[in-house]
């Protein structure tokens, strides 16, 4: 009987483990495309002025939407950081992931034509979207009372 617990606490030791080392790997994912996603917004707000010689409403578009960008990820940024004390955060950051995904895949259909012209948009669009589906995973992870497991 005494062995038999042992080998129980042995290896609910490894669950445990094994289940915080998923949510670490959670976290450095979130962590880097978070980061990603204010580069993203970041160069696409500076690249305004080289891509648009004036500055009209297309120009303020673009720039703004850069800025929304770099705000996502830097929402995603605090999750990351603060959520212990703001749980909350969890929930807008995948929210706000969420709605830019849709929109970056909106634009994508909508405007294939310049997608197609300019293929490093689709990329620019992988980020945001995989963001958003990670932001996701992770609050679909918390709201159950474990960390999302990724294997």
């Amino acid at each position: 009987m005494h062995i038999r617990g042992e080998i129980l606490d042995s290896c609910c030791f490894i669950c445990v483990r094994r289940r915080a080392g998923m949510h670490s790997r959670l976290r450095r994912i979130q962590n880097v495309f978070s980061i990603l996603v204010i580069a993203l917004g970041a160069g696409q707000f500076f690249a305004t002025a080289l891509l648009f010689p004036r500055v009209d409403e297309p120009a303020a578009w673009f720039a703004a939407g850069g800025l929304a960008l770099a705000l996502v990820g830097t929402l995603s940024r605090l999750q990351l950081t603060y959520s212990d004390v703001a749980p909350g955060l969890l929930t807008a950051s995948a929210v706000a992931a969420s709605v830019a995904a849709v929109f970056w895949l909106a634009l994508a259909v909508g405007l294939s034509y310049k997608f197609r012209r300019h293929p490093a948009a689709y990329g620019a669009a992988a980020i945001v979207v995989i963001h958003a589906a990670v932001a996701v995973y992770a609050k679909v992870g918390q709201r159950t009372g474990k960390p999302a497991d990724i294997d």
